[in-house]
Formats: C-alpha cells, structure tokens, sequence
C-alpha cells in the first residue's frame, strides 16, 4: 500500500497535470517532486490541530458512547497519526 504522503501526492500531481500523456519525463519528474513535498507540508501542518477539531473529538462518544477522551489525549492521537504517515510506518 503507498504512503499517505504518496496517497495525497497522486492527488496533488493528477491535479496539476491531469491526464498523462507523452509530456516531457523530465517535467513529470519535477512536478512528481514538488507534488510529494506539497503533500508532506500538507500533513506537516495537520499536525497542529484546531481547536475545533480537538473539541470535535472530545466530543465524540462512539457508537455505543465508549470512548470519552481528554483534549490532550485527542491532540496525542491525532499527531501520532500524522507522525506515522509523514515517517511511512502506516500498517507496519
């Protein structure tokens, strides 16, 4: 499975080129780079949450209401998360 950085790269890089066809390599290949480094920049500044999505978790009980969190431990998570997609440890 790709990274999640790779994941949100395709996405950067088929929006800004679209469809492939036979363009340059060498510009696939520039625009491929700058498409991974805006995608780890992206996920870089994630890791600072807002405070509305940290109360947006604290507030989230669950389907069966299990699952009460402090802020700080919702901000924990959420940059835990973020730390395993920008390292490339996802699912490993």
């Amino acid at each position: 499975m790709d990274s999640m950085v790779e994941r949100i790269a395709r996405a950067i890089y088929d929006e800004m080129e679209g469809p492939v066809n036979n363009q340059d390599f060498a510009r696939q290949t520039r625009q491929w780079a700058l498409a991974q480094r805006l995608a780890a920049a992206a996920l870089t500044e994630l890791n600072n949450p807002t405070e509305a999505m940290i109360s947006h978790a604290v507030d989230y009980t669950g389907p069966v209401g299990c699952c009460n969190i402090s802020g700080t431990d919702a901000m924990e998570i959420w940059q835990a998360m973020l730390t395993a997609a920008l390292s490339d440890t996802e699912g490993r």
